[in-house]
């Protein structure tokens, strides 16, 4: 068995503590606890779970040897360590967590464990504003407007926890942080509590502009019960012929669609040619809730917008609706798409058609005069899928499909190659003869 030299380093006793001999690691974890470094207490807190029970009560040992004021920093920035130990199952290490916890909360530590509740790293900042908030570290303002600067969502929620209480006593200032906060459920809850506690009509006026919809929502609908409604009416209204700021425009246009404000389709109905994407997607959205007359044209149209959210909106919305387009209109809207997207996601819209019309369309493009459209192979593939959906449904084509599709099946025998099924399906409907 090696032995220490007189005069070993720090360093060489953390590798020591990592040795794979039992004995050799018991002793350089006692030696850790008489030096009392709190650069030790990392190493420590891997040997209190380690599988030699001499180990793990030496490392105990010296980890509370090691709770003096001094390292009562280190010990903060260890607490996620600490805290790992109740899923560490070689030992109940419950009295050791307690004892340093215990240790953390003297008053000459308390200001410790406060001011690290701005610690950058999450899981520090979560643990010791845990400890704050149960043992009462600090006044509820003073937690709550610590919590609120610090970047992660669970410690701003955590710490949002105390504003029930405790609103009364909370000062404006650290109420509008709260109204402004990036994450959505804490601006809707101040919201409501502050409501609920004095009816703040302000704040609820301001929300009717928030980024979230959620947050939008429930802004219009207290103002709505509390009898605000055509103040609700007049600032979104207003908003919209002032052009003042992109976000506002697009919330007021949403408002539109939102309050069923049909009177005002004209306003929502003139943004569709706005510059900004976003106050066009929500133009479209608004008066779809509208139930306007040309929805179909007006998605149509969409369809070619420049903004690829749109299109894919457009899309939806005609799935959503189940509004479907003849063979000849999907062929036009081929023609006139200006790029390969729209140009694909005239397939998409075929589904929405007929599986013979679908059929048809497939077909049609084959032909010479739509070459330049679609890539021969992805057309073809598509025919093959067809195929094999087709023999799901049983459903005859009719007669004006039957007589096209013998047309193209004429004009192009070759069609009947493109996938094995093709002739059975085509000669059990009646679209080619038995002989052919």
């Amino acid at each position: 068995m090696k032995l220490f030299r007189i005069k070993e380093s720090l360093e060489d006793l953390h590798k020591h503590a990592e040795d794979w001999n039992g004995y050799e690691r018991e002793k350089a974890v006692k030696r850790l606890g008489n030096i009392a470094s709190s650069s030790s207490i990392p190493v420590l807190l891997r040997r209190v779970n380690d599988w030699v029970p001499q180990v793990r009560q030496a490392a105990k040992e010296s980890l509370l040897a090691l709770c003096t004021t001094q390292n009562a920093e280190a010990f903060v920035h260890q607490l996620p360590n600490v805290f790992h130990l109740q899923n560490c199952g070689r030992a109940d290490h419950s009295v050791l967590m307690d004892g340093v916890v215990e240790y953390l909360l003297k008053p000459d530590n308390q200001n410790i464990i406060v001011n690290n509740i701005c610690n950058s790293d999450r899981k520090i900042a979560r643990i010791c504003l845990m400890l704050s908030i149960e043992n009462k570290l600090e006044s509820p303002e003073k937690v709550i407007q610590l919590g609120f600067k610090h970047q992660d969502v669970i410690v701003r929620s955590m710490a949002f926890e105390l504003f029930k209480p405790a609103l009364e006593g909370i000062t404006k200032p650290l109420v509008k942080m709260a109204q402004y906060d990036s994450f959505m459920p804490i601006r809707r809850e101040v919201l409501r509590m502050s409501w609920e506690a004095s009816r703040n009509v302000e704040m609820a006026k301001v929300s009717l502009f928030d980024k979230h919809a959620s947050v939008r929502s429930l802004s219009v609908r207290l103002l709505e019960d509390g009898g605000f409604r055509g103040e609700t009416e007049a600032l979104y209204i207003d908003e919209i012929n002032s052009n003042s700021c992109i976000h506002k425009v697009r919330c007021a246009i949403w408002g539109i669609g939102h309050l069923k404000l049909v009177k005002f389709e004209g306003n929502a109905r003139h943004h569709l040619g706005s510059p900004y994407s976003s106050i066009r997607k929500q133009a479209l959205m608004s008066l779809i809730k509208l139930d306007i007359d040309d929805v179909g044209e007006v998605l149509r149209k969409s369809l070619f917008d420049e903004s690829p959210s749109i299109r894919k909106l457009s899309e939806l919305l005609h799935k959503t609706l189940e509004l479907s387009y003849s063979v000849d209109e999907l062929l036009l809207l081929a023609q006139n798409a200006n790029n390969e997207e729209l140009r694909k996601s005239c397939f998409d819209l075929s589904r929405l058609s007929s599986r013979w019309d679908r059929l048809i369309f497939f077909i049609t493009l084959l032909n010479d005069k739509y070459v330049d459209l679609f890539d021969r192979s992805f057309v073809i593939d598509s025919v093959r899928v067809w195929g094999a959906d087709s023999n799901r449904v049983a459903a005859s084509p009719s007669p004006t499909q039957t007589l096209r599709l013998k047309e193209l099946v004429e004009g192009n025998p070759d069609i009947l190659t493109l996938d094995k099924t093709m002739p059975f399906l085509l000669r059990t409907f009646g679209v080619i003869e038995t002989s052919s």
